[in-house]
């Protein structure tokens, strides 16, 4: 497989805060759960990988080219966080086709690539509907809709089920996954629940205290921890 994404000894420091000496590899496709308790810099990593944070030192790879230091909007990789990033002055479908306004598409092309995404996430009976009158699962999944729509190359998302009860979380994660394999997609994903990782059950880094304890396939991490920091935070 190829390697789309090598973070290799990365450090970044953030008020009091820092992570030190993170080296991942990415492969293309890989759907990657970034798991730890609050304050083990899972968040700062994701956004050190989307070009929000300089880091102190390492060097950021993408399909083979440095993007240590380059502006987030010129990476090809889409950050979504928990929260409602939606624009509250567009319906649904303006909302969906927000960034490819920007891309010099017809107004044809636009349409055909929005609607590819509206039926992917089944959205079809909301495009004319004002954004806040959406539900928290329905909200997400135009901010997914959008968020793809650019075709990114690697979509971060941090704890994006967060704030949505466990069936609702569960049923839009099956989604996630399912648009991961359709359109071969490269996420990588921050949780506190072990139970997102091993319902996805590709790859898992597990981190604490700014630093990766173990990575690998989540049968593995979960089968054969590495240390007791680990076994203790999986529950083993």
């Amino acid at each position: 497989m190829n390697k789309i994404l090598q973070i290799q000894d990365i450090s970044v420091t953030k008020g009091s805060f820092s992570i030190s000496g993170i080296n991942l590899s990415i492969e293309e496709n890989d759907y990657l759960v970034l798991l730890g308790p609050t304050g083990s810099g899972k968040t700062i990593l994701l956004r050190t990988i989307a070009g929000f944070n300089t880091p102190d030192s390492g060097r950021i790879i993408l399909d083979g080219k440095d993007i240590t230091v380059m502006p987030p909007h010129k990476r090809s990789i889409v950050y979504l966080s928990q929260h409602n990033d939606l624009f509250p002055h567009l319906n649904v479908y303006d909302n969906i086709a927000f960034g490819l306004r920007f891309a010099g598409m017809t107004d044809w092309e636009m349409k055909q690539r929005v609607e590819k995404y509206v039926e992917i996430f089944g959205l079809g009976d909301l495009l004319g509907r004002d954004i806040r009158t959406l539900s928290g699962g329905e909200g997400k999944k135009v901010m997914m809709a959008r968020s793809l729509a650019i075709h990114p190359k690697i979509l971060l998302l941090d704890e994006p089920l967060g704030m949505l009860d466990h069936n609702a979380r569960f049923s839009l994660l099956g989604k996630f996954m399912e648009v991961h394999r359709k359109l071969n997609l490269t996420i990588i994903q921050v949780s506190h629940h072990r139970e997102e990782a091993l319902f996805i059950n590709q790859k898992a880094a597990v981190l604490n205290q700014g630093r990766v304890e173990q990575f690998g396939t989540v049968d593995d991490i979960f089968k054969r921890p590495a240390n007791r920091f680990v076994k203790d935070f999986l529950g083993k």
